[in-house]
């Protein structure tokens, strides 16, 4: 994420304020996403979730499971009414 990119910041900023999750890996084969660095202390004031440690791989596996659960969740609940 550049972060001489505001427009980019405003737009995950708001996304973030309207409920949506947003989670950032790092390109990095071993490594997190920290907050020493600028970019770590810009994404974690937004509101963007850190993925530590995990690849994109990994992220994009674990977000599609808790999807998952939370529309069969959904699903479930319709039915009771």
């Amino acid at each position: 994420m550049p972060i001489n990119r505001p427009e980019i910041a405003e737009v995950l900023r708001k996304a973030c304020e309207k409920g949506k999750i947003i989670v950032i890996t790092s390109q990095c084969g071993k490594g997190t996403v920290n907050t020493l660095y600028a970019i770590g202390r810009q994404v974690k004031e937004l509101g963007i979730v850190s993925g530590l440690d995990m690849t994109l791989e990994c992220a994009v596996a674990k977000l599609s499971y808790l999807l998952g659960k939370v529309l069969r969740i959904l699903r479930d609940f319709g039915s009771l009414f």
